[in-house]
């Protein structure tokens, strides 16, 4: 019995077999493209989220800190909301401590010293309140909030964030 062998005539790549490998690379150049692109977005939102979230969280703990650690508080006055914080500590150079809001910044001010920015520029506070919880003449409680949002002057959609934080604290029985 006689074996037949198909031997090809062709001995390179056809027309339609180049086709068929550029649109396969072409489909993964696209698949990676896309990947990059949206892992590069990703990045971006994450860095707005953990910025706002970090300064948001800081700026709570040194103001209820603060409060925990003063004798009295000045302002606002028991049962009254403001904008600004007062407070007395212990510490004679640094009174009165106060907490304010300036151009998108709550900033520390001990004493005579210059005020202290707390937050960074790439993040904007707006609506700064603090409000004394405490009875006439019992100890201290201040209740602060504030809006924080970082600054998007791109206007990506990605870096849009924004958090309301809220915070407590109460003067420590002396």
């Amino acid at each position: 019995m006689k074996k037949y062998f198909l031997k090809n005539k062709y001995k390179g790549t056809g027309f339609i077999e180049l086709i068929i490998y550029m649109a396969v690379a072409i489909i993964m150049l696209a698949a990676i493209s896309s990947f990059v692109i949206s892992n590069k977005k990703m990045e971006g939102s994450n860095k707005a989220i953990a910025e706002v979230e970090f300064q948001g969280a800081d700026i709570v703990s040194i103001v209820t800190q603060a409060v925990r650690n003063s004798q009295s508080i000045n302002s606002p006055a028991a049962g009254v909301s403001g904008s600004t914080l007062s407070i007395v500590t212990d510490t004679a150079e640094n009174n009165p401590t106060i907490f304010d809001l300036s151009d998108g910044k709550i900033r520390i001010k001990e004493g005579n010293s210059s005020a202290i920015e707390l937050n960074s520029d790439q993040v904007e506070i707006s609506n700064l309140n603090f409000q004394n919880l405490a009875d006439t003449g019992a100890p201290g409680s201040i209740r602060i909030s504030f809006d924080i949002h970082y600054l998007n002057p791109g206007n990506k959609p990605e870096l849009n964030y924004q958090k309301t934080y809220y915070g407590s604290a109460s003067l420590r029985q002396q």
